[in-house]
């Protein structure tokens, strides 16, 4: 899960860097608006949206900051989701 930080990054680059997107309904112009103006104003809901759809279908959610730690192996990942489920192998 990304923390609000991350999130934000996420919408700034977006914003600089647009990327083709299903928006699904979410981007919703208002009369007179532009373009790039209905992107920053849509695109932090589509965002909060799909992280609550996610975070209902997933078994459990892991910070993005802990995935980016270059010491984090294979073993270690299994072993923070197991911790994180109760499940063991």
């Amino acid at each position: 899960a990304a923390s609000a930080e991350e999130q934000q990054l996420l919408i700034e680059r977006y914003l600089h860097d647009p990327k083709p997107v299903l928006w699904r309904g979410a981007f919703q112009p208002k009369a007179g608006e532009k373009p790039r103006e209905t992107v920053a104003r849509c695109y932090p809901a589509l965002i909060a949206a799909r992280r609550q759809s996610y975070e209902a279908l997933a078994h459990c959610t892991i910070e993005v900051a802990k995935l980016r730690d270059g010491s984090l192996d294979a073993p270690a990942f299994l072993k923070m989701i197991q911790s994180k489920t109760g499940r063991q192998q």
